[in-house]
Parts: C-alpha cells; sequence; structure tokens
C-alpha cells in the first residue's frame, strides 16, 4: 500500500470542492484531510492551516501539475475557465483584469468579537471585494477608470 502525499492545502471550501472535483474527473482518488472540522466550524480553516488534498504517492506528482494549473487558469483541459475562471453571472467585474471571479471580504474582527461575546459565528460582508484572478481589491460599484 502505498503513502499519502499532500499535493495542496485550501483556505475555502469552493475552491476546495472545485479541485476535487477536477482531480476525481481526471481519474485521480484524493483524500481530503481535516474536511470534517472546517465543515463544523469555518474558523477552523485558518487554525488547521487550511485543509489537505492529498493522494497515494505515485498520483501525486501529476495531481499536483493538474492543480497547478487549475489555480493558474490553464484547467484540466486546457480551457480557461475551469476553476478559477467560471464568472458569477452576477455582472460584476474586476475593474483592473475585467474577470467575473471575486471573494467577498468578509470583516473578521466583528465576527471574531462577536463570538467571544455571545458565542455565535456570524462573518459579516464589508462592501470590499477581492479579485480571485490579479488580487486588486476594490468597492462594489466601483468601475475601471
Amino acid at each position: 500500500m502505498s503513502r499519502l502525499v499532500t499535493v495542496a492545502r485550501f483556505w475555502d471550501g469552493p475552491e476546495m470542492y472545485a479541485a476535487i472535483a477536477a482531480l476525481r474527473a481526471a481519474g485521480f482518488h484524493p483524500c481530503v484531510g481535516e474536511f470534517n472540522h472546517a465543515m463544523v466550524n469555518p474558523l477552523l480553516f485558518v487554525a488547521l492551516g487550511g485543509v489537505r488534498i492529498s493522494l497515494p504517492e505515485q498520483e501525486a506528482e501529476s495531481a499536483a501539475e493538474l492543480i497547478r494549473r487549475c489555480r493558474e487558469g490553464d484547467g484540466a483541459n486546457g480551457h480557461a475557465d475551469d476553476i478559477h475562471r467560471a464568472d458569477r453571472g452576477d455582472g460584476v467585474l474586476c475593474p483592473r483584469c475585467g474577470s467575473g471571479t471575486y471573494f467577498r471580504l468578509k470583516s473578521w474582527p466583528f465576527a471574531v468579537a462577536l463570538f467571544l461575546a455571545w458565542g455565535f459565528y456570524a462573518p459579516l460582508t464589508t462592501g470590499r471585494l477581492l479579485c480571485r484572478m490579479c488580487g486588486h481589491k476594490w468597492r462594489a460599484g466601483e468601475v475601471a477608470a
């Protein structure tokens, strides 16, 4: 039996699910560590150092290459629209690069204070967006200059 090798770590659920789907579609057999802990409490994504995707040693190198290509936008099939390039379809585009993929930034200090004070977790959006492609931060409604 071959040992498992960690090929990637993910800090959010949707990106992790997309990577697992791409790996399974390509015929790999990924194992996901820390998944259940992170789903119970999203703050554990950070505390656990991300969620690991591990594969058998003989699959690890080619699977890591597939994940790298997907993160760069080349995708599993050489298409630019696989994991990170999928437009959300809501018409919001990055003012710098025109990508339709972004994160809504959360107010973590307020969420942690809320958790400490009342014992429940509720991340609130700040109105700022972060482009997944170029890393540009902007406010919703801002257009390219």
